[in-house]
């Protein structure tokens, strides 16, 4: 096994909210830009909670704009 439970734990949660299809995608991004893993590990806490968030509103991702 190459994960740690509490890092299996966190990817899970991050495949679980609505923006969880764009996680892996994005992580990619972030590596071949060179962010460093603690950066990147953050970011990707942001949009995980970004989609918590839009699941408890029933929101998708392209329901967001200024308003919302």
């Amino acid at each position: 096994m190459t994960e740690s439970l509490p890092e299996c734990l966190v990817a899970q949660r991050l495949r679980a909210g609505s923006l969880g299809d764009h996680i892996v995608t994005f992580a990619k991004l972030l590596a071949d830009r060179g962010y460093a893993t603690s950066t990147t590990k953050e970011f990707l806490r942001l949009v995980a909670d970004l989609g918590h968030w839009l699941a408890r509103r029933q929101l998708r991702a392209e329901d967001l704009d200024e308003k919302v």
